[in-house]
C-alpha cells in the first residue's frame, strides 16, 4: 500500500464545458494526485475521465514531475493536451499545488 507518512493525497477540481463527456458523466473534472511530502514529486495521478488514453496522458504529463514546477507542468498540459478540458486541468492542478503549499510551506 501507500506509506502516507511520506506521501499525501491531494485533489483539485475544475469545471468543464457543458457539452463535454466529463460534465455529462461526472459534473466536473476532479484530479487526484499522490505526492511525496518531502520532495514534491508527483507519484501517481487519476482523474474523472472516461477514456483510458486520457488517463494515460494525465500520467505522462504529471508523474515524475515536481508539483512545484508550475510553469513546466502548465507548459506540458498546453503543449500535450488539446482536449476541451485543458483549462479545467490547469485549474485542478493549481488547486492541488495550493493545497500542497499549505501543507509544506517553503
Amino acid at each position: 500500500m501507500y506509506d502516507l507518512n511520506e506521501k499525501v493525497y491531494l485533489t483539485g477540481h475544475g469545471r468543464t464545458h457543458a457539452n463535454s463527456l466529463i460534465t455529462k458523466l461526472f459534473s466536473l473534472l476532479c484530479v487526484g494526485m499522490l505526492v511525496n511530502r518531502k520532495t514534491g514529486e508527483i507519484i501517481e495521478v487519476d482523474a474523472t475521465v472516461q477514456m483510458d488514453l486520457t488517463k494515460k496522458i494525465f500520467s505522462e504529463i504529471f508523474c515524475g514531475e515536481n508539483i512545484h514546477d508550475e510553469n513546466k507542468i502548465i507548459e506540458r498540459i498546453t503543449s500535450s493536451y488539446h482536449g476541451s478540458s485543458q483549462k479545467s486541468i490547469i485549474v485542478a492542478y493549481k488547486e492541488c499545488l495550493n493545497k500542497f503549499k499549505k501543507l509544506n510551506p517553503l
